[in-house]
């Protein structure tokens, strides 16, 4: 187990807790509140309607990241964390990687087609293959604290939750006031029911907004490469 998966185990004990903390203060705030009228929001409403507050502190002034400026000194002052003598380490090169494999709900949404194969049921078929996204960290001039330096950091500057808001669409564009949607451009179909339950408006945005652009977009390609539209002068471009 390298250390992002036990980064990773605790991230999600911690969502845990947090969660339990949530509906347990949820429970008293409901026992408390008198009942809302028809003039107040209700659970129901999107969750873009939550306003994010931007973050009052920044990451240059917590301790955290005092002991990460603490901990760059030393790779100045110290001669055997030079990176030569860093790769040298297999344990550490090792510890320092990360492996993301993509899920098979994934690649349902971009299946390979392959004319050249099975010529028997008329020379089409698509195949699937699950992809291996590696990060390599070894190469970097960190140590496995550092790493652990820089989880900490993420922790209390609340990274988890902030790319959560962020997926689940949250206007967590505070200049703007809106959503940050650029993500979804690259989500197949085959995710509109994980993203349905993670943002109300979910299948209309992946499905409608995003791949119903593709298509159009896809048909003028296709339009223009076979000589089927016109310039303002008339002329095939």
């Amino acid at each position: 187990m390298t250390m992002f998966d036990r980064h990773h185990q605790q991230q999600q004990q911690q969502q845990q807790q947090q969660q339990h903390q949530h509906q347990h203060q949820e429970q008293q705030q409901q026992q408390q509140r008198p009942p809302p009228s028809s003039s107040h929001s209700t659970s129901s409403d999107p969750p873009t309607a939550r306003p994010i507050i931007p973050l009052r502190m920044k990451c240059t002034e917590v301790p955290q990241f005092t002991a990460l400026q603490m901990a760059a000194q030393t790779f100045r002052n110290d001669d055997k964390l030079h990176l030569k003598h860093l790769l040298a380490d297999a344990f550490r090169s090792q510890g320092l990687t990360a492996v993301h494999t993509t899920s098979a709900s994934f690649e349902r949404g971009s299946e390979v087609v392959d004319n050249n194969l099975n010529s028997n049921n008329g020379g089409t078929t698509s195949t699937k293959r699950l992809r291996r996204l590696i990060l390599d960290y070894s190469r970097q001039h960190v140590t496995g604290q550092t790493m652990e330096l820089l989880f900490d950091l993420a922790d209390r500057m609340g990274l988890t939750d902030r790319m959560n808001e962020l997926r689940s669409g949250y206007a967590v564009d505070v200049t703007e006031k809106r959503a940050a949607m650029h993500h979804v451009l690259r989500m197949p179909k085959s995710y509109v029911g994980k993203f349905r339950a993670r943002h109300p408006r979910g299948e209309e945005i992946l499905m409608e907004q995003v791949h119903g652009t593709l298509e159009r977009v896809r048909e003028f390609s296709e339009d223009v490469r076979e000589g089927k539209r016109a310039g303002c002068t008339g002329r095939v471009l």
